[in-house]
């Protein structure tokens, strides 16, 4: 190599270095300043946590904090998770209290035994199982202690008018099995021994999950608990009570994992297949001599349990099934139709097969091709089946699927500007999802040529929405608009979502008054249950917050700050925190 070479190949290795080294610092640099404002987000949280109203309220805020810290600062997320049971603890009590002042008011903390007490422990589970789990018998009140010992009483059901006794008795059994699966998980060493008592304690929805963890760790334990599981199981009340619908789920559920083909080199949980067809009877019996309508969701899995383990049961369960469903969604829960739709088949395979079917089965199978040809790009032999077997309203919306399902096809064949005119002659009722989906389409293929059509398409869909939501689907649609403008353009975004935040505080306001007036548990002591779903009136994807937050994290928090209610800002910054910009 001349040395005129080498200087050259020295100095382009130098260059390439430092543009790595600066490449890699800059990396730093910016995951650095993310770290910090997370960081800072959590040190705002903990510190409006401290001023919610509700020890159960505090105590959600400390789990899911410690949960994000889990992995980060082991240390602080033990502090975070004793501080969550101790405010757990605390709102208990205070439920009680007020229990006992307000004898006409809903018993508070039932409904937090029920509901947001599990839904701590989980989180808290989900890093330190062990720690969850002792934080269950830790929690359990007077009431709770009460309710597990009737439940155990042969007369027990006598002294629950209402049921909610052996719901909260289900639950706390359930909770258990749920939270014993978590520290398993994290501690082999005691494992075997958790899991062995667990299961032994009682029967719920979460057996199945620990004898399959159990196996894992001792195959012959396991098996040996399996067939005492179903010796119980055999024993134990199949009805439509509260405290034995978890016998026919579990069953069903052992049932249906029993009859999935199994692969040959793996070992797996063993069942008698004596026991097991024995149970599919009973199971089977049930089904067949509950009310007509009742457990209709239930029918499509025993109809292939029986199919596999009583087929002469399929013809009356299948009669019982159509019995106890309306025609207008027969085909739903038809297992054949079902079978056709999860085939992958031809339309006209389908279409084939639609003819064993009964006629209140066939027009979601007529649909399902029709969409299949619209997307294979066949508009008019699509339109041909659909008229031949639709007429009037349902007729009108048949092919408002299928235009649906032709403007995907043109819109994945890159055919934008086509795929924008075909949908312009759409009713302006059903223009908004096939619209943004050619935006979001559109801008995905090229960012830089297609941003102008997508932004473009973009404020066309805003031209379809009122000013201010009306309802909670128009409240969808604006977040979704706003989804999309967040990587088009989102100062766009930002302008769509931030003058809804007045009306949005209205809503809340009202809901909390109304929800307090009339005694609902969503709101206890003029605040809401941060646990229970949303309480608020309305609805907002997280994913909003998170996609704004890559383009403007400071301007992010500050839309979020700008709902009054305390309770609504901390869940919020929570969502961001839990699913921060990447």
């Amino acid at each position: 190599m001349s040395r005129w070479l080498l200087l050259v190949s020295i100095g382009l290795t130098f260059v390439c270095s430092v543009v790595a080294q600066t490449a890699k610092a800059a990396d730093d640099t910016a995951a650095a300043e993310v770290k910090a404002k997370l960081e800072a987000l959590e040190d705002r949280i903990q510190s409006d946590a401290s001023g919610l109203a509700l020890g159960e309220n505090r105590a959600y805020v400390d789990a899911r904090l410690g949960s994000l810290a889990c992995k980060s600062d082991k240390k602080l997320s033990v502090t975070l998770f004793q501080s969550s049971v101790g405010e757990l603890i605390n709102g208990l009590s205070a439920a009680e209290a007020d229990a006992k002042g307000h004898p006409n008011r809903p018993n508070s903390e039932i409904k937090i035994a029920l509901s947001i007490r599990p839904a701590i422990l989980t989180t808290i589970a989900g890093c330190d199982g062990v720690f969850a789990l002792e934080s269950l018998y830790r929690t359990r009140t007077g009431t709770i202690l009460r309710v597990l010992a009737q439940n155990l009483e042969p007369n027990g059901k006598a002294f629950d008018t209402n049921g909610l006794n052996s719901l909260l008795a289900r639950s706390e059994m359930a909770l258990e099995q749920k939270l014993t699966l978590f520290a398993a998980a994290q501690n082999p060493e005691l494992a075997i021994k958790m899991l062995q008592e667990s299961i032994r304690k009682g029967l719920s929805q979460e057996t199945l999950g620990l004898l399959k963890k159990l196996f894992d760790k001792d195959p012959e334990s396991a098996n040996s608990l399996a067939s005492e599981v179903l010796d119980r199981l055999s024993a134990a009340n199949f009805s439509t009570e509260l405290a034995d619908i978890d016998n026919v789920t579990l069953a069903q559920a052992i049932l249906s994992d029993y009859i999935k083909t199994k692969k040959p080199d793996v070992k797996e949980l063993k069942f008698d297949d004596l026991a097991i067809r024995s149970l599919a009877q009973k199971l089977i019996s049930y089904m067949l001599t509950a009310s007509p309508g009742f457990g209709v969701q239930r029918f499509p899995a025993v109809i292939a349990i029986a199919e596999k383990l009583q087929p002469g049961s399929v013809a009356a369960l299948k009669k019982m099934q159509k019995s106890g469903v309306p025609k207008s969604v027969a085909g739903y829960f038809d297992s054949d139709a079902r079978k056709i739709l999860t085939d992958r088949s031809t339309p006209d395979q389908m279409l084939s097969d639609a003819k064993r079917l009964s006629p209140d089965a066939r027009p979601m199978i007529y649909q399902a091709a029709a969409s299949k040809l619209a997307q294979s790009g066949d508009l008019t032999r699509a339109n041909d089946l659909l008229n031949a077997n639709f007429s009037g309203a349902t007729l009108e919306n048949a092919i408002n699927q299928m235009n649906a399902a032709y403007a995907s096809y043109l819109v994945t064949q890159a055919r934008f500007d086509e795929a924008e005119r075909f949908i312009d002659e759409f009713p302006e009722s059903t223009r908004f999802n096939s619209l943004l989906n050619l935006a979001n389409s559109a801008f995905r293929k090229d960012k830089v040529e297609n941003k102008q059509f997508a932004l473009n398409v973009l404020r066309k869909v805003r031209s379809l929405l009122p000013e201010h939501p009306d309802n909670p689907t128009e409240l969808s649609q604006f977040m979704q608009l706003t989804n999309a403008f967040s990587a088009v353009e989102p100062d766009e975004a930002f302008a769509t979502i931030e003058p809804l935040v007045s009306q949005l505080n209205g809503i809340a306001e009202a809901n909390a008054v109304v929800q307090g007036f009339q005694n609902n548990f969503n709101v206890r002591s003029g605040e809401f249950e941060l646990a229970v779903g949303n309480p608020y009136g309305f609805l907002i994807d997280p994913t909003v917050f998170r996609l704004l937050s890559k383009s403007d994290f400071e301007r992010t928090l500050k839309l979020i700050d700008s709902f009054s209610r305390r309770e609504i800002r901390i869940s919020f910054r929570l969502q961001l925190a839990e699913n921060p910009p990447k």
